[in-house]
Formats: structure tokens, C-alpha cells, sequence
């Protein structure tokens, strides 16, 4: 598990708890990009795109 990869986890977490879901789905994203082996990080994501009303961003990360 790469730290950097859960510290953008961890402040994505943080802009959801704001409901700021699209600086979430950016932390995310960032979480993504550096360590895509962890689904969890697809999961979080899908979540904040739900929340935007992107049902399709959502569904792909869904199926990673």
C-alpha cells in the first residue's frame, strides 16, 4: 500500500464528510493514480460520483 496513495484517500474521506464530492472524487482520483491496485479507492470514488449524479464515471469504477 503506497502512504501517499492513503493520504489522498484519507482527505477525500475528509471533502466527504464536507460533502464536497467533487474535491473528493479528485482526492480520489489522485489515490488512483497512485496505487490503482486498491479497490477501495474505486469504491470511494464511485461514491462521490454518485453523489454528482455521473451514474456512468460511477458504474465503471463499480466494475474495477
Amino acid at each position: 500500500m503506497n502512504p501517499e496513495a492513503e493520504q489522498a484517500k484519507d482527505r477525500g474521506n475528509d471533502a466527504v464528510k464536507r460533502k464536497e464530492f467533487g474535491e473528493a472524487a479528485q482526492h480520489y482520483s489522485t489515490a488512483i493514480n497512485l496505487d490503482g491496485s486498491q479497490s477501495t479507492y474505486y469504491s470511494n470514488r464511485a461514491l462521490a460520483y454518485i453523489q454528482l449524479n455521473k451514474f456512468a464515471d460511477a458504474l465503471k469504477d463499480s466494475e474495477k
